[in-house]
């Protein structure tokens, strides 16, 4: 709906454009009086303040459907951008031992580390069950599961 409205705004603001070349062209005269070019400047304003309103609504809904989600630190995501692996970053996050993971998740310690260190992938039903105990969706342990979506 926010782009159809956007569109509509755009579309609107071109049109106005060609108008006034065309009327400029044709029939005012050049320069336009003082009068009309303020018309047309609170003209372009006024679509300029709808754009910023669908853009304050945008943000508040985008906060409301935001509340009650879990932030994440600034360090978390400088990690996870760096490339470290997100299971290990989740995993320290929730304050989770190696081990308690592994325990939790039905697999070796070392099986989680190999996994954490890249040594192996770790089957997608090893990685789904870590993504429920760390409470997050698989796309944020496995980047490439977001990908494939889009």
């Amino acid at each position: 709906m926010v782009d159809r409205i956007e569109g509509e705004i755009t579309a609107l603001q071109a049109d106005l454009a060609q108008t006034l070349a065309w009327l400029k062209g044709t029939y005012l005269p050049s320069p336009l009086p003082q009068a009309l070019e303020n018309r047309f400047t609170d003209l372009v304003g006024r679509f300029d303040a709808l754009r910023e309103m669908i853009e304050d609504q945008e943000a508040a809904a985008a906060f409301e459907r935001a509340k009650g989600q879990e932030s994440i630190p600034d360090e978390m995501v400088g990690r996870l951008l760096d490339g470290e692996n997100p299971i290990r970053v989740w995993r320290q996050h929730r304050e989770l031992s190696l081990r308690s993971l592994a325990e939790k998740a039905g697999i070796s310690a070392s099986g989680l580390s190999d996994i954490e260190t890249g040594k192996t992938e770790g089957r997608l039903s090893v990685l789904s069950r870590l993504a429920d105990i760390l409470g997050v969706g698989l796309e944020d342990l496995v980047p490439e599961v977001r990908d494939e979506a889009v």
